[in-house]
């Protein structure tokens, strides 16, 4: 499936330099017209690589071929034509992303339990890593002990614009003893339906494009 309107995207030139953007308009024969964030194509007939996170896989590109340069309110805009096939590049099962932001953690269901009476089961920590399989966060050491292996749990964190609200268990908990003052790992495990998972995917993607353009 080709990208569609509103999409993140890039442009990758044969040097590997990326130009972040987003679908403006998709015109018959898949004319793509990018906004960019920053940069401008080559000439007209240059060739680039058009990539994107399609639904349900993993990230895909094609080549593409300048057909026009714009400038839209100073905005640098290119339209480009596919001229080859659709080919996937991302290899790995998942898309992952370093973050560190706030993820609210919530017990479900919450246990009844008597020997974690008492114990916090609405907790607050920061996201290591979040991929569209699983967020990797750290918490405080009196904070995880009602969130074992097999626990169910609620995650609400923030990626990007997006705000997702997702369910799973915990699949792995590690104490960080490196750190100062200590923190414990946890990895939620992602128990979620296709449509949350490509919402995911997108989000993932867009983050990795600001942090690309951010890195030059």
């Amino acid at each position: 499936m080709m990208p569609a309107v509103n999409d993140p995207v890039h442009l990758a030139d044969e040097e590997g330099e990326e130009l972040p953007g987003f679908v403006l308009q998709v015109e018959g024969d898949h004319v793509f017209t990018v906004r960019l964030d920053e940069g401008q194509v080559g000439q007209i007939g240059s060739n680039y690589d058009l990539v994107w996170a399609a639904d349900g896989s993993a990230v895909q590109q094609v080549r593409v071929v300048v057909v026009e340069r714009l400038l839209i309110d100073g905005i640098p805009v290119a339209r480009v034509h596919p001229n080859g096939e659709v080919r996937r590049v991302q290899r790995r099962q998942y898309v992952r992303v370093p973050a560190q932001r706030e993820v609210r953690l919530m017990l479900d269901p919450i246990p009844l339990d008597p020997e974690l009476l008492g114990v916090p089961k609405n907790i607050v920590g920061l996201t290591l890593d979040i991929a569209e399989a699983a967020v990797r966060c750290s918490v405080k050491p009196q904070d995880a002990a009602a969130y074992g292996v097999g626990t169910g749990v609620e995650a609400h964190f923030s990626l990007g614009a997006e705000t997702f609200v997702i369910r799973g268990e915990i699949g792995r908990v590690r104490e960080m003893t490196d750190l100062e003052p200590p923190r414990v790992e946890l990895v939620l495990m992602i128990e979620e339906e296709e449509s949350v998972r490509t919402a995911i995917r997108r989000a993932l993607f867009a983050e990795q494009v600001r942090l690309r353009a951010g890195a030059r």
